[in-house]
């Protein structure tokens, strides 16, 4: 349960890292594009706007990470006697916690980290 936990850390600490980008950098946010709708920079309801897709996508799989973690707690909470009658969900919620932070923080690394240029301030 103790990987869970440190799962469960590194996404808080993620969530905190895409917050700290969001603020630092509203204007400048390099776009996704929607592949099957051409270029979809830009809101519906402020035309311009660029969104921070990579980092508000990677938020929420930290989040899904948290609840994760919450899940896992449940089931080690259901181990009488050690005989860990929910390891299957332990098991596959940890896989899943793993390749969610894996694949969130590539994301984060390539369409907003990597693709960010620094603003002079004078």
């Amino acid at each position: 349960m103790r990987l869970s936990g440190e799962l469960r850390t590194l996404a808080t600490s993620m969530i905190k890292i895409c917050e700290d980008l969001r603020w630092m950098n509203p204007d400048h946010w390099p776009a996704l594009r929607n592949q099957s709708a051409g270029d979809a920079t830009g809101s519906s309801i402020m035309p311009g706007k660029v969104n921070p897709v990579g980092a508000e996508a990677c938020e929420m799989a930290c989040a899904q990470v948290i609840g994760l973690d919450a899940a896992i707690a449940a089931g080690a909470q259901r181990s009488p006697f050690q005989l860990n009658i929910m390891l299957p969900l332990i098991a596959l919620d940890l896989l899943q916690a793993i390749e969610l932070l894996a694949n969130a923080t590539d994301l984060l690394r390539t369409s907003t980290i990597e693709t960010m240029v620094p603003v002079r301030a004078d």
